[in-house]
């Protein structure tokens, strides 16, 4: 340690016998240290509020309090736990040293003392200060380090999760469009194999055979036509155009529609109308999109029992709630149903681009609200969709 970062250094003596004080002081300072003098613990805590030390020699045997004493006060304060102590003392009792290092001393001196062994043991001591201060200040930066490498690596996970959904929602998509596409493309090359194989088909047949494969191609033509649609809404869903419902009027203008059609499959419909709540502020032309879809996928996915169809509310929403004895949800599929272009079974018959629960649910969330559903396989679903009560 040079001269410079020594004049910084700053050492209290706490000693009762003046002359010892001053020798002490005086072999310091030859050193190049900076110091201060207490007569006991009492002032040596009181100096030290006002002159933080960068080490404290303590003498161990003083009036009013001993050295242990003291040395425990000071450990006792936050502030100066770190603060290096050497006790001074005459006795060799090693109960004493032992209570000493217990306490928290970093040392002790023997009197009679040399002066080359006060200040190596003193050197030592604030060397040792220098290295745990200089690695504690490390540490806290490699902990601010390793923080940010944690988020970052976290951050990264995430975008990981997310690319990796959608890869999975391009899949879903081309799988969706794939088998959309297969039925009309088989018939139409399946209709066109039968024109180049029989050279001498009759007019009549030829023409019967054209009317299919244009048929076809319409087919084609609406499903990239309503995936296009779907796009639009997708674009649109987070904008809307709100006004005062009547919600049991509402209801059932849509009611009407899916009670015959349920009807015509043998299926229970049942509408129960159970809120206070007569009038909300929403978009009647997006929230009829969320009620067609949910009843449209119940009718979809329900070949016996019932659909039930139920408007209830709180003190701050409305819930709209379309349960079915359906085919349900597998638990393993249940948290991606409102993912964009998911569908639980691509290769079921039952049409549909993955795309309705997805918008349906961006337009409730657009409302302020959301929609949640519970499933068990084989034995139906039960979808809930609310919003808030508000007047516009």
């Amino acid at each position: 340690m040079d001269n410079e970062e020594k004049n910084k250094t700053l050492i209290i003596i706490c000693e009762d016998d003046h002359t010892t004080a001053h020798l002490i002081k005086t072999i310091l300072e030859i050193n190049s240290y900076n110091c201060l003098t207490a007569e006991n613990g009492y002032i040596l805590l009181d100096l030290m509020k006002e002159h933080k030390p960068d080490l404290v020699l303590l003498d161990l045997m003083m009036p009013v309090i001993d050295g242990i004493a003291t040395l425990k006060e000071i450990k006792k304060i936050e502030e100066y736990k770190e603060i290096p102590i050497i006790i001074l003392t005459a006795m060799a009792d090693s109960n004493i040293i032992k209570e000493g290092f217990e306490s928290g001393c970093f040392d002790f001196i023997s009197k009679p003392f040399k002066n080359l062994e006060l200040i190596t043991r003193i050197n030592s001591a604030i060397k040792n200060q220098k290295q745990k201060q200089y690695l504690l200040k490390n540490k806290e930066k490699l902990e601010v380090i390793n923080s940010k490498i944690i988020k970052q690596s976290s951050y990264y996970e995430t975008q990981n999760i997310q690319l990796k959904k959608l890869d999975e929602i391009k899949d879903n998509f081309i799988a969706s469009i794939t088998h959309d596409f297969k039925t009309p493309l088989t018939s139409i090359r399946s209709v066109s194999e039968l024109i180049y194989e029989n050279p001498e088909v009759t007019p009549e047949k030829l023409k019967s055979y054209m009317e299919i494969i244009i048929d076809q191609v319409d087919t084609i033509s609406g499903i990239i036509q309503a995936t296009l649609n779907s796009i639009k809404k997708i674009n649109a869903m987070s904008e809307t155009k709100k006004e005062n419902l009547n919600i049991e009027s509402f209801c059932s203008s849509i009611v009407d529609n899916y009670s015959t059609l349920a009807k015509m499959k043998n299926i229970l419909f049942e509408f129960r109308f159970n809120s206070e709540v007569d009038t909300i502020c929403a978009d009647p032309v997006k929230v009829k999109e969320i009620l067609y879809n949910l009843l449209s996928n119940a009718l979809k996915y329900t070949e016996k029992g019932s659909i039930n169809f139920t408007v209830t509310s709180d003190s701050s929403k409305i819930y709209f709630s379309v349960s079915d004895t359906g085919i349900g949800i597998p638990p393993d599929k249940i948290d991606n149903i409102f993912d964009k272009f998911y569908r639980v079974n691509d290769k079921s018959d039952v049409n549909g681009d993955g795309l309705g629960l997805y918008i349906s649910r961006k337009i409730a969330q657009a409302h302020n609200g959301d929609i949640s559903v519970t499933s068990e396989a084989g034995a139906g679903s039960n979808f809930i969709f609310y919003i808030p009560i508000n007047d516009c």
